[in-house]
């Protein structure tokens, strides 16, 4: 049995269900807090009248109306919304190296790197990495002398520095000051 063992799945960042989730529980803890008052109210051990009675028996009698309709129709748009961002997978946020070890990547890390080893070649005066995704990352370099020397320069220090750790795209952009 090989040692070497690679993962079914990419690091991922967090469902987009977790903000909905937040606030449901939110809600939750406020429902538990109006239950709480109204047992206390109902055991006798505060005063006033309970807020969950109250509601009940306002909405005691209410008759299909259009606002009704409408407020039934946004209510099911939500729970389907919130049903779709459940199942929703989160994006992935890392990149897979390529070594045999176990070895994953962030986008800014590589960039970083793409950026460092740019930073570092003559004529380059400066240099961000900008656009940075799963697929490509955009390293913008400014220089003084002639674009297309620098360009390759600045593509073959990359290269040797990024080499084998992934297969996102690196495109490298030039831009001369003028003199």
């Amino acid at each position: 049995m090989s040692a070497h063992r690679t993962p079914r799945t990419p690091p991922k960042a967090l469902p987009a269900a977790v903000p909905v989730a937040l606030l449901f529980a939110l809600a939750l803890v406020g429902v538990a807090v109006v239950s709480i008052r109204d047992l206390a109210v109902d055991q006798g051990w505060a005063g006033g009248t309970s807020w969950s009675r109250s509601l009940l028996e306002a909405l005691d009698g209410l008759r299909a109306s259009t606002g009704v309709v409408i407020t039934s129709f946004v209510v099911a748009v939500v729970g389907a919304l919130v049903v779709w961002l459940a199942v929703k997978p989160g994006r992935k946020t890392h990149l897979r190296g390529h070594t045999d070890a176990d070895l994953w990547l962030s986008t800014n890390a590589v960039a970083a790197l793409a950026q460092a080893a740019a930073d570092r070649v003559a004529g380059v005066i400066s240099v961000h990495a900008r656009r940075t995704t799963t697929r490509r990352i955009t390293v913008e370099v400014t220089t003084s002398q002639d674009e297309d020397t620098v360009a390759g320069r600045v593509r073959a220090a990359i290269d040797s520095q990024v080499d084998g750790l992934t297969n996102a795209a690196i495109r490298v952009r030039t831009k001369e000051l003028p003199r």
